[in-house]
């Protein structure tokens, strides 16, 4: 029942993926023939429907485990803040950067934090979620879909001072680009390497 249904809907989206393919690659050939805008236009909506096909295909190919659903004991289950703060780092992580689950996991797991800014199980917790939500907006399409490769370097830090020194720079930053490339896809700025 449920095998063949989800059988049917993969095999439907990928009819469509196909067809509209290749109605891209004919629109492609015809703005050829136009002026340098419509190409680009065009050009634009290829590199955004194969850059979809690459984040579908990371998303199947996703190593290593996701963020856990149920809270680690530090986190208090009366306090509703905690809870909620807790789930939403875990539903955006696990749902559209889950390239970023290891520095995640070292972040929600630590019991204690002696770091600065950081020792309080509430503020903490509402921080790394900043810093999720950050993450999933630069990816998603208000901000271009960016390619966050070059942060993959977080997923190395281990211990307290790297992985919390780290968030309380990462947090601001994040919120800055979002703010930045924001702007930029509204005024039609974006540029094409992202």
């Amino acid at each position: 029942g449920a095998r063949r249904y989800k059988e049917l809907l993969v095999q439907s989206y990928e009819r469509c993926r196909s067809r509209a393919k290749d109605k891209l690659g004919k629109l492609r050939r015809w703005a050829m023939r136009q002026h340098d805008w419509a190409l680009g236009y065009v050009e634009d909506a290829l590199w955004k429907a194969d850059a979809h096909d690459r984040a579908l295909e990371g998303n199947r190919e996703a190593r290593g485990p996701l963020l856990a659903p149920e809270p680690p004991g530090h986190v208090n289950l009366q306090d509703l803040d905690q809870r909620l703060a807790y789930s939403a780092v875990v539903a955006l992580v696990n749902s559209r950067a889950r390239e970023f689950v290891p520095y995640f996991t070292e972040l929600l797991q630590a019991p204690l934090v002696r770091v600065r800014g950081f020792v309080q199980v509430g503020r903490r917790l509402e921080k790394v979620r900043r810093l999720a939500a950050a993450i999933v907006q630069l990816k998603g399409p208000a901000c271009g879909g960016i390619d966050l490769s070059s942060f993959d370097w977080i997923n190395e830090l281990r211990g307290e001072e790297e992985v919390f020194s780290t968030l309380r720079y990462l947090v601001p930053e994040m919120e800055d680009l979002v703010r930045e490339f924001a702007e930029l896809e509204q005024s039609g700025d974006l540029p094409l390497w992202r």
